[in-house]
């Protein structure tokens, strides 16, 4: 990780600036500018909700994992969004059911598993976008799915992004005590 120059502290004036330009942030259609996505979540704590989308084929569990390329990743990960103001936990778990897994993947079951600090950054991780305090939730899946990849636990892809490594291990357990 590139470490950036250590910036000066802000002024009174500057923290007032900040301030008024924070009360100004509206999110349209659940999104801000990219650039100040990345600042925000560089910053501050993210609350997030994440889904392992399973199945069960064959008597062996499957979980879903989506590809991601953007400026911080390529590699498979766990489907998830981050809770936006004007949005409930609840709302942002099917706004992830619906947006990333599609119409056509039927949730039979949906189980709070657990609330999991994800560090990303703060020095502890690979990226400096901060910390997720994330919301998971196991969703067995019946039907299609936009896209992903199915894996069990022997067929994991190599490259799932650092911080849900850990996680999407964990998953297969954790759904073995909901069956």
């Amino acid at each position: 990780m590139k470490k950036d120059k250590k910036l000066p502290a802000l002024s009174k004036e500057e923290w007032k600036k900040w301030a008024d330009l924070t009360r100004r942030i509206r999110f349209v259609n659940g999104k801000i500018p990219i650039e100040a996505f990345y600042a925000f979540c560089e910053s501050f704590i993210s609350p997030t909700v994440d889904v392992i989308p399973y199945r069960i084929r064959n008597n062996e569990i499957e979980i879903l994992l989506i590809y991601r390329k953007d400026k911080y990743y390529d590699g498979f990960h766990l489907p998830g969004s981050i809770i936006v103001p004007g949005r409930t936990s609840k709302e942002t778990l099917e706004f992830v059911i619906s947006n990333e897994l599609g119409e056509s993947a039927k949730v039979s079951k949906k189980n709070f598993i657990s609330v999991s600090d994800i560090m990303k950054g703060a020095g502890v991780g690979l990226d400096n976008r901060g910390q997720n305090l994330t919301l998971l939730y196991a969703c067995e899946i019946d039907g299609e799915v936009l896209e992903g990849k199915w894996s069990t636990q022997e067929n994991l892809p190599k490259n799932i992004i650092p911080e849900h490594q850990l996680v999407v291990k964990r998953s297969f357990d954790w759904i073995k005590s909901l069956i």
